[in-house]
């Protein structure tokens, strides 16, 4: 794919609408939401101090950046890119196609209220060795067809700066960041026979990025801040593994079972430093900063995945019905751990503090969750003469929240033959359960989340002239209803009633269960609204030029629906909950009310307004561009321009 530098899985950076997250901070979607150290989110930072988004690898039309989902041959791509967030996991030469859903899609498709990305390998090729070796990397594929029905397919990637920068430490600055990955894939595929095919596949990766620090020797007396961004450290893996098993008991008739296992793993730390000046401010200043603590935590999500499809053609393929379902089984487990502690008293008075914060102690415990999602579908697809309507309708079912879902999927199109001019739209419901497992722990979440939801439309017309240049103009709106957020006027008061059993039994009130905040809540809402436009010349087949211009344009806003306090009143709902417990709560469409223990009610009205999305992008400008000669070789080049609102915190 052009300007993709060898990486096709980036072209998707290229395409209206999506705005890459570029990976300067450690970005693991699960530790985007908790923090290592005292709380990020204290009860009295107030909207836009706190992110209104998370963190990522791409934006697509306003949803989050969890919001969608990657699929590879049918299976999740739970890890898309690499650490840097530019390098994708997936060899050039392994993928075959790529689609792009954005707008309105199938009802196949769940468990996002975004977009999704589905890529697709080579079952069949011709035998094929290709070997790259670059300064930093090298990568290599193969495909090899065993017989007639069975081949496989091998590929890997190793980027090794650290390897040839510690040949020459004296041109590295100390604590550059530098970045070490490898990744693999694995395909055997299996056409057993006219009706039966088998393909197994594995895939995975390993990143690690941590600071360059061999010449450390060469300034000593600085080694004591040489892990001051240990925060950027990154150790992270994942590896899927799945068998695809295709029927076709007719020639019409299809039958695909996806099954699969996906595993991730990562660990972080992040260390506190402190001047002390129990020694005087004279030994505070010679001796600098000094590191008081080191916290670091472990985190793993095992996805179990099925999935079965069934598609019937009917009267040469004019008609087609669809039906199918998934299961979704996610296992999640955190444990902090502390990796150093100074024993110095005044450092150690701050790791006391530090250890006491309510987030940091409930992650040095730990937590496992386990969440299912499941979800069935079926649609009908009209294809004649040009005029293509497809109706389909999904349920999806989240087991935390015991919720049922329906989905209804509509999509259009109109070809008009004589003028080369196609009319497309479409609009439909969308759900997933909340994307990062930090907000629903039991120990730093609120576990009773309902599911996201959001609405796609869009509009659009394609005009082809010239034979091999085409113009596409779409509008398009996405709303989005009951986001997780932070919200710290959210509390779990069905610990009273444990109190209540344990007075009880004791026959005296003297032993309490905490009460607990529920950290987040379903409260936030958006929308997105905006226009694409994207000019297209084909590929030549002998030589000439192609390439694409594309520019959207957009604007994105949340409204968390929370009371925003003034002091006096953060002051005085703090003191009612420290002294006194919440009997019940109440959360309507425009108040929070508390029913305390000593007969208070407290009404706290939600005042919050609509503020820019973190990641809102007004103008987004693509240009993709290249010269082909016969098929011998091209060159091709890219740019891509980005501005957003002044007023948008940009990670």
């Amino acid at each position: 794919m052009p300007g993709t530098f060898g990486d096709s899985l980036k072209a998707i950076f290229n395409i209206p609408g999506i705005a890459p997250i570029f990976q300067n901070y450690n970005s693991s979607g699960f530790q985007s939401a908790m923090a290592i150290g005292l709380s990020r989110t204290a009860p009295n930072n107030k909207s836009p101090d706190v992110p209104n988004s998370q963190r990522g690898f791409l934006v697509m039309r306003g949803a989050g950046t969890r919001a969608n989902q990657f699929y590879y041959d049918g299976l999740p791509l739970i890890y898309p890119f690499h650490a840097d967030g530019i390098t994708s996991v997936l060899n050039n030469n392994a993928i075959r196609s790529l689609e792009v859903y954005s707008g309105t899609y199938s009802a196949r498709y769940g468990f996002a209220t975004g977009g999704v990305i589905a890529v697709e390998g080579f079952k069949k090729k011709n035998d094929s060795v290709v070997l790259n070796l670059n300064t930093f990397l090298v990568d290599g594929y193969v495909f090899k067809n065993i017989t007639k029905n069975l081949n496989i397919s091998a590929s890997g990637r190793k980027y090794y700066p650290n390897y040839i920068l510690g040949r020459i430490p004296d041109l590295v600055p100390n604590q550059t960041f530098v970045s070490d990955y490898s990744d693999y894939q694995f395909r055997i595929n299996w056409e057993i026979d006219n009706h039966n095919s088998l393909t197994i596949s594995s895939f995975g990766t390993k990143d690690y990025r941590h600071p360059f620090s061999t010449n450390k020797q060469y300034e000593p007396k600085k080694n004591t801040m040489e892990t001051l961004n240990d925060s950027l450290i990154v150790d992270r893996n994942f590896r899927t593994d799945g068998i695809q098993y295709v029927w076709k008991p007719f020639e019409y008739v299809s039958n695909t079972m996806n099954i699969s296992r996906s595993y991730f793993q990562e660990r972080i730390q992040n260390s506190t430093y402190f001047t002390d000046t129990s020694k005087g401010a004279l030994s505070a200043a010679f001796n600098g900063l000094q590191k008081a603590n080191t916290l670091g935590n472990d985190f793993s999500e095992d996805l179990r995945y099925f999935e079965d499809v069934m598609e019937i053609n009917l009267f040469k393929k004019i008609l087609k019905l669809k039906a199918g379902g998934q299961y979704r089984e996610t296992v999640s487990n955190f444990k902090g751990k502390v990796i150093y502690i100074n024993e110095n008293p005044e450092m150690l008075k701050l790791t006391q503090f530090i250890l006491s914060d309510p987030n940091t102690s409930a992650i040095m415990e730990g937590d496992r969750m386990v969440r299912r999602q499941l979800g069935y579908f079926s649609e009908i697809k009209l294809d004649y003469k040009g005029n293509v309507l497809s109706l389909g309708a999904r349920r999806d079912y989240y087991d935390l929240s015991r919720e049922w879902k329906t989905s209804p999927r509509l999509m259009f199109a109109k070809e008009i033959d004589s003028t080369k001019t196609t009319f497309f739209g479409g609009t439909g419901k969308f759900f997933q359960a909340p994307p990062d497992v930090s907000y629903i722990s039991k120990k730093i979440g609120n576990p009773n989340l309902k599911m996201e939801e959001s609405q796609h439309s869009n509009f659009g017309i394609e005009q082809k002239f010239l034979s091999s240049y085409s113009v596409k103009l779409e509008g398009y709106k996405n709303t989005f209803d009951n986001l997780a957020v932070r919200d710290d006027l959210i509390y779990n008061s069905s610990a009273a009633n444990i109190n209540n059993v344990v007075s009880y039994v004791n026959n005296q009130n003297i032993e309490f269960v905490p009460q607990k905040n529920g950290n987040y809540s379903n409260s936030m809402s958006g929308w997105s609204k905006g226009f694409e436009l994207m000019i297209k010349k084909e590929i030549p087949e002998d030589s000439g030029f192609f390439g694409w211009i594309s520019y959207t344009n957009s604007l994105t806003k949340r409204n968390r629906n929370q009371p925003l306090l003034k002091d006096s009143e953060l002051q005085s709902h703090n003191e009612l909950v420290a002294n006194h417990r919440i009997l019940y709560q109440d959360v309507s469409k425009d108040y929070y009310t508390n029913v305390y223990d000593n007969g208070s009610i407290e009404v706290l009205k939600k005042n919050s307004k609509e503020e820019y999305y973190d990641l809102d992008r007004t103008h987004m400008f693509s240009f993709v561009g290249g010269w082909k000669y016969k098929d011998q070789w091209q060159k091709v080049c890219s740019k891509n321009y980005e501005r957003c609102n002044l007023w948008a915190t940009v990670f």
